[in-house]
């Protein structure tokens, strides 16, 4: 991913999905430290990882930093678009990072699932009376 900020760009390295580290950039924040033996109390800046929300993607026509956008195309599939003033609502391609799952999804039956033969099975009949509550 790349990131435009006052005629800078700056690659996005991932780290855990959680945080963005960039290079040569890192937001400032304000630390309130208590007074101490031996140290002086006051307000201090320092820099810390920037979360990954709030950084923007650039377009990749325009080359400016936009929204993202959903849309679905004509056979269904859901992609993103770049949205905004700027944006010519092109499409963006996902990140390798973003398409795997953090969780893989089980491949195979757990033990409270319910074994598939016992859900496809017919337990209710409205006109051949099978399992309807009797009244």
């Amino acid at each position: 991913m790349v990131i435009l900020e006052r005629g800078f760009c700056y690659i996005v390295e991932w780290e855990n999905g959680f945080h963005a580290v960039l290079d040569g950039l890192m937001a400032t924040v304000k630390k309130h430290i208590k007074q101490g033996q031996g140290y002086e109390g006051g307000i201090f800046s320092i820099e810390a990882p920037l979360h990954v929300s709030n950084v923007q993607v650039l377009d990749p026509v325009t080359g400016r930093p936009c929204k993202i956008g959903y849309k679905y195309l004509e056979d269904g599939t859901k992609v993103r678009i770049s949205r905004g003033q700027q944006a010519s609502g092109a499409l963006i391609p996902r990140p390798e990072i973003l398409k795997q799952r953090r969780k893989p999804r089980p491949m195979e039956p757990g033990l409270k699932d319910t074994p598939i033969d016992l859900v496809l099975e017919k337990t209710y009949d409205a006109k051949a009376g099978i399992g309807v509550p009797d009244l």
